[in-house]
């Protein structure tokens, strides 16, 4: 056997009892651990909970279900958080551009819309870059009175005056 293989082996059995003292209360077994560390995506979460990596990178091979279920039960959510984004980052010649929540959040109310705004723009800072926030829907500036409209210019509304007092 290899170092590499030894090397893997031993981590996974780390990183089985890790998952497995995170998730037992909810009926995951030690063995179904070491099972679940066989895949990539959960090994590659549980390399970013233990900081033997600083990120993962999932999705052109699996769906996103596939790819962030594995995150949420190895790393989990923030403490005092109670909402998660999706977020996607787009590099063009002008910059990165990141997108938020275009994949988790089905018809989120007003306030889920500013908190997952907060939650990117602080991501995005952690980036040491200054967020420029654009609120999208299919309303140019009130042209449409739909309940979606409303609802991003009223979190719009808070955002703005959210950032009165300074929170970017």
């Amino acid at each position: 056997m290899t170092r590499r293989n030894e090397s893997e082996l031993k981590h996974r059995e780390i990183f089985a009892e890790i998952l497995h003292k995170k998730r037992k209360r909810r009926g995951l077994t030690f063995h179904e651990a070491k099972k679940l560390m066989r895949e990539r995506n959960y090994f590659a979460a549980a390399m970013v909970e233990t900081g033997l990596a600083d990120v993962m990178i999932s999705g052109l091979t699996r769906s996103y279900k596939d790819s962030i279920r594995p995150a949420l039960r190895v790393i989990g959510v923030e403490k005092g958080l109670n909402k998660i984004a999706g977020m996607y980052i787009l590099i063009s010649k002008d910059g990165p551009m990141f997108f938020a929540d275009t994949t988790v959040n089905i018809d989120p109310t007003v306030e889920e819309i500013v908190d997952i705004t907060l939650l990117v723009a602080r991501t995005v800072k952690q980036y040491k870059i200054k967020p420029k926030i654009a609120m999208l829907s299919y309303s140019n500036f009130g042209s449409n009175e739909g309940a979606d409209a409303i609802k991003m210019r009223e979190a719009t509304k808070i955002l703005h005056e959210k950032s009165s007092r300074d929170w970017l």
